[in-house]
């Protein structure tokens, strides 16, 4: 029989404010830290899991339920949403002027190609700006990941004078001469209004004066569009319905740590 994974917690904080999930197999536990918390009030959103599907989710403070929803609900109100957001469409309509389609497809491996020196600099980052502390028995292991302000703040101070100067070069840098890069890049993730009837695997974003949203093919071959507006308007209303948010983490970098609790290594970054 396959082991389960143990229980862990992930809190990212700064000295007065801070986020925390608290994950297990059956629930996810969501919410805010900060001193006024240590006193008493307590606000969070728990997830119950039934296997890999959401089987029910609230919200309580101090003890009170605030919203209960099943995972039936949930499932039913996202299906909703999207029926809602998405409508038959042609590849004709698209063949307008001002529109831009963009091949996810492409546009993701573009993106990896464009992101691994990124990702070869964060390597680099994490072992010079953050250290470990570690504790740990047979059943659990504790650390903290704390980023280290004086050796950031010195790595912004010294790049000022080369980031200025390679600022003034770019400036002197002609038009033309970024025109061929760009042409080649719009090339390789855009795709042509003609070519749209011919999707297949692929996901296509839409920017036009009218529309911004997704084209994609539905479960019987034919294209439809989604729109991404009252996505957003959902994100909105689901901010104010949730007690945590990426504001609740403040200005991160300033006395800024990571701490981790459970029993799976957490010292991969360091």
């Amino acid at each position: 029989m396959e082991e389960e994974p143990d229980r862990f917690e992930v809190e990212i904080r700064n000295k007065e404010k801070g986020v925390f999930v608290d994950v297990s197999p059956d629930r996810i536990v969501l919410g805010p830290r900060n001193s006024v918390k240590k006193i008493g009030e307590d606000d969070h959103v728990t997830v119950v899991m039934n296997g890999d599907r959401i089987d029910q989710a609230h919200r309580k403070v101090d003890g009170r339920e605030v919203w209960h929803h099943t995972g039936e609900a949930l499932q039913a109100h996202l299906d909703s949403l999207l029926a809602n957001a998405t409508e038959p469409a042609d590849g004709s309509e698209f063949d307008a002027p001002d529109t831009y389609i963009i091949s996810v497809k492409r546009a993701k491996l573009l993106f990896s190609v464009v992101t691994l020196p990124f990702s070869v600099f964060m390597t680099f980052f994490w072992r010079l700006f953050a250290h470990v502390e570690k504790s740990e028995d047979e059943n659990r292991v504790d650390a903290r990941i704390i980023f280290n302000q004086s050796r950031i703040q010195h790595l912004i101070q010294s790049a000022q004078s080369p980031l200025s100067l390679l600022a003034r070069l770019a400036q002197k840098i002609p038009p033309a001469a970024l025109l061929k890069p760009m042409t080649l890049i719009a090339k390789r993730v855009l795709v042509s209004p003609q070519k749209v009837q011919n999707l297949n695997e692929d996901l296509l974003f839409v920017i036009s004066e009218e529309r911004v949203g997704f084209i994609s093919r539905s479960d019987g071959g034919d294209l439809k569009f989604t729109s991404v507006v009252p996505l957003f308007e959902a994100y909105e209303r689901l901010n104010t319905s949730v007690p945590v948010s990426l504001d609740d983490i403040g200005n991160f970098g300033t006395e800024s740590e990571i701490r981790v609790k459970g029993s799976r290594n957490p010292t991969s970054l360091a």
